[in-house]
Protein backbone atom coordinates (compact mmCIF):
# COMPACT_ATOMS: atom_id res chain seq x y z
CA UNK A 1 0.00 0.00 0.00
CA UNK A 2 2.71 2.35 0.83
CA UNK A 3 3.93 2.08 -2.58
CA UNK A 4 0.94 2.59 -4.20
CA UNK A 5 0.63 5.72 -2.30
CA UNK A 6 3.95 6.65 -2.88
CA UNK A 7 3.61 6.34 -6.78
CA UNK A 8 0.31 8.38 -6.77
CA UNK A 9 2.46 11.12 -5.14
CA UNK A 10 5.63 11.36 -7.50
CA UNK A 11 2.30 11.29 -10.26
CA UNK A 12 0.10 14.02 -8.20
CA UNK A 13 3.30 16.47 -8.18
CA UNK A 14 5.13 15.97 -11.23
CA UNK A 15 4.70 17.33 -14.54
CA UNK A 16 4.47 14.45 -17.04
CA UNK A 17 4.42 15.91 -20.73
CA UNK A 18 2.63 13.39 -22.99
CA UNK A 19 2.67 13.17 -26.88
CA UNK A 20 0.69 11.47 -29.27
CA UNK A 21 -0.18 11.58 -33.10
CA UNK A 22 -3.21 10.86 -35.22
CA UNK A 23 -3.04 8.02 -37.15
CA UNK A 24 -5.24 6.83 -40.08
CA UNK A 25 -8.03 4.46 -38.77
CA UNK A 26 -7.95 1.12 -40.96
CA UNK A 27 -10.70 -0.94 -40.51
CA UNK A 28 -10.10 -3.89 -43.13
CA UNK A 29 -6.82 -4.99 -41.58
CA UNK A 30 -6.08 -7.84 -44.47
CA UNK A 31 -6.43 -5.31 -46.84
CA UNK A 32 -4.08 -2.59 -45.64
CA UNK A 33 -0.77 -4.44 -44.00
CA UNK A 34 1.61 -3.34 -46.09
CA UNK A 35 -0.16 0.40 -44.45
CA UNK A 36 0.89 -0.79 -40.61
CA UNK A 37 4.15 -2.66 -41.59
CA UNK A 38 5.52 -1.61 -45.20
CA UNK A 39 7.70 -5.20 -45.04
CA UNK A 40 4.15 -7.18 -45.48
CA UNK A 41 3.59 -9.04 -48.84
CA UNK A 42 -0.21 -8.03 -49.94
CA UNK A 43 -2.90 -10.32 -49.11
CA UNK A 44 -3.99 -10.36 -52.80
CA UNK A 45 -0.17 -11.94 -53.53
CA UNK A 46 0.05 -14.63 -50.62
CA UNK A 47 -3.65 -15.99 -51.10
CA UNK A 48 -4.21 -15.80 -55.10
CA UNK A 49 -0.70 -15.47 -56.61
CA UNK A 50 -1.52 -11.44 -58.12
CA UNK A 51 1.59 -9.60 -59.16
CA UNK A 52 -0.50 -6.36 -59.02
CA UNK A 53 -2.93 -5.49 -56.75
CA UNK A 54 -4.96 -2.17 -56.14
CA UNK A 55 -7.83 -1.25 -54.04
CA UNK A 56 -10.05 2.02 -53.08
CA UNK A 57 -11.67 1.74 -49.76
CA UNK A 58 -14.16 4.36 -47.80
CA UNK A 59 -14.79 4.25 -44.20
CA UNK A 60 -17.23 6.26 -42.17
CA UNK A 61 -17.54 5.86 -38.78
CA UNK A 62 -20.83 6.72 -36.58
CA UNK A 63 -23.09 7.46 -39.19
CA UNK A 64 -25.57 9.68 -37.41
CA UNK A 65 -23.13 11.68 -35.70
CA UNK A 66 -22.40 14.77 -37.33
CA UNK A 67 -19.03 15.73 -38.24
CA UNK A 68 -17.70 11.68 -37.46
CA UNK A 69 -14.78 10.06 -38.56
CA UNK A 70 -14.06 9.49 -42.32
CA UNK A 71 -11.44 8.28 -44.60
CA UNK A 72 -10.76 7.53 -47.98
CA UNK A 73 -7.99 5.39 -49.35
CA UNK A 74 -6.41 4.45 -52.53
CA UNK A 75 -3.57 2.00 -53.03
CA UNK A 76 -1.79 -0.40 -54.94
CA UNK A 77 1.23 -3.03 -54.61
CA UNK A 78 3.27 -4.50 -57.42
CA UNK A 79 5.34 -7.11 -56.50
CA UNK A 80 8.30 -8.51 -59.08
CA UNK A 81 9.17 -12.67 -58.15
CA UNK A 82 12.50 -14.16 -58.92
CA UNK A 83 14.69 -16.14 -56.08
CA UNK A 84 13.51 -13.31 -54.41
CA UNK A 85 10.49 -10.92 -53.95
CA UNK A 86 10.61 -7.06 -54.42
CA UNK A 87 7.50 -5.16 -54.22
CA UNK A 88 7.02 -1.83 -54.84
CA UNK A 89 3.73 0.46 -53.52
CA UNK A 90 1.89 3.40 -52.77
CA UNK A 91 -0.92 4.68 -50.73
CA UNK A 92 -2.96 7.88 -50.71
CA UNK A 93 -5.15 9.02 -47.76
CA UNK A 94 -7.55 11.12 -46.85
CA UNK A 95 -8.57 11.09 -42.75
CA UNK A 96 -11.13 13.91 -41.78
CA UNK A 97 -12.60 13.87 -37.95
CA UNK A 98 -14.66 17.43 -37.00
CA UNK A 99 -12.80 20.24 -37.94
CA UNK A 100 -9.33 18.22 -38.69
CA UNK A 101 -7.95 16.55 -41.80
CA UNK A 102 -5.04 14.72 -43.16
CA UNK A 103 -3.96 14.22 -46.50
CA UNK A 104 -0.94 11.33 -47.00
CA UNK A 105 0.85 9.80 -50.17
CA UNK A 106 2.95 7.33 -49.13
CA UNK A 107 5.48 5.39 -51.25
CA UNK A 108 6.41 1.66 -50.22
CA UNK A 109 9.62 -0.63 -51.20
CA UNK A 110 10.14 -4.51 -49.69
CA UNK A 111 12.73 -7.00 -50.20
CA UNK A 112 11.57 -10.71 -49.03
CA UNK A 113 14.11 -13.14 -49.59
CA UNK A 114 14.66 -16.96 -49.00
CA UNK A 115 16.88 -18.11 -46.54
CA UNK A 116 19.24 -21.11 -47.98
CA UNK A 117 16.62 -20.87 -50.96
CA UNK A 118 13.98 -22.55 -48.48
CA UNK A 119 10.91 -22.05 -50.84
CA UNK A 120 8.70 -22.13 -47.58
CA UNK A 121 10.32 -19.31 -45.54
CA UNK A 122 10.87 -15.59 -46.35
CA UNK A 123 12.39 -12.63 -44.48
CA UNK A 124 11.14 -9.05 -45.59
CA UNK A 125 12.19 -5.89 -44.82
CA UNK A 126 9.96 -2.88 -45.80
CA UNK A 127 10.59 0.88 -45.41
CA UNK A 128 7.38 3.53 -46.02
CA UNK A 129 7.87 7.21 -46.96
CA UNK A 130 6.00 9.97 -47.37
CA UNK A 131 4.19 13.31 -46.72
CA UNK A 132 1.25 14.08 -44.58
CA UNK A 133 -0.57 17.31 -44.38
CA UNK A 134 -2.26 18.44 -41.50
CA UNK A 135 -4.93 20.84 -41.41
CA UNK A 136 -7.59 22.51 -38.68
CA UNK A 137 -10.56 24.31 -40.36
CA UNK A 138 -10.54 27.24 -38.04
CA UNK A 139 -14.63 28.27 -39.50
CA UNK A 140 -15.99 25.19 -38.22
CA UNK A 141 -15.23 25.64 -34.87
CA UNK A 142 -16.52 27.74 -31.78
CA UNK A 143 -14.04 30.30 -30.72
CA UNK A 144 -13.89 33.60 -28.49
CA UNK A 145 -13.85 36.37 -30.26
CA UNK A 146 -10.37 37.17 -29.79
CA UNK A 147 -9.02 33.80 -30.37
CA UNK A 148 -6.26 33.61 -33.46
CA UNK A 149 -7.63 30.68 -35.10
CA UNK A 150 -11.11 32.25 -35.04
CA UNK A 151 -12.03 31.65 -39.36
CA UNK A 152 -7.92 30.99 -40.10
CA UNK A 153 -7.24 27.74 -41.99
CA UNK A 154 -4.18 26.36 -40.48
CA UNK A 155 -1.93 23.73 -42.13
CA UNK A 156 1.14 21.98 -41.74
CA UNK A 157 2.80 19.51 -44.09
CA UNK A 158 5.33 16.73 -42.36
CA UNK A 159 7.34 13.91 -43.38
CA UNK A 160 6.30 10.20 -42.70
CA UNK A 161 8.50 7.36 -42.60
CA UNK A 162 8.26 3.88 -41.10
CA UNK A 163 10.13 0.92 -41.51
CA UNK A 164 9.77 -2.70 -40.66
CA UNK A 165 10.21 -6.31 -40.72
CA UNK A 166 7.69 -9.60 -41.53
CA UNK A 167 8.19 -13.39 -41.28
CA UNK A 168 6.42 -15.28 -43.85
CA UNK A 169 5.93 -19.50 -43.89
CA UNK A 170 3.81 -21.13 -45.84
CA UNK A 171 2.94 -24.74 -44.51
CA UNK A 172 2.58 -25.94 -48.22
CA UNK A 173 -1.37 -27.03 -47.29
CA UNK A 174 -2.39 -23.59 -48.17
CA UNK A 175 -1.77 -21.64 -45.03
CA UNK A 176 0.32 -19.16 -44.10
CA UNK A 177 2.20 -17.62 -41.16
CA UNK A 178 2.81 -14.05 -40.97
CA UNK A 179 4.71 -12.68 -37.77
CA UNK A 180 5.97 -8.97 -37.61
CA UNK A 181 9.23 -9.51 -35.99
CA UNK A 182 9.58 -5.43 -36.13
CA UNK A 183 7.86 -2.05 -36.82
CA UNK A 184 8.57 1.20 -35.85
CA UNK A 185 7.10 4.35 -37.07
CA UNK A 186 9.17 7.84 -36.55
CA UNK A 187 7.78 10.71 -37.26
CA UNK A 188 9.42 14.82 -36.64
CA UNK A 189 8.05 16.02 -33.08
CA UNK A 190 5.49 18.45 -33.74
CA UNK A 191 7.21 21.75 -32.12
CA UNK A 192 4.35 24.82 -32.84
Amino acid sequence: MKKITATLLIFAFCRIALMAQHSFLLTQYTEHQSLLNPAFLSADYLDYGQNKSAGLSYRYQWTKMEDAPQTILGRFDYVLEGNNIVVFGGAIIEDRVGATSQTGVFGRYAYQFRPSLSEDLLIGIGLSFGMVQYRINGKELNFNLQDQLAGDTPSKLVPDFSIGTNLTYNSGSGIQYYACLLYTSPSPRDRG
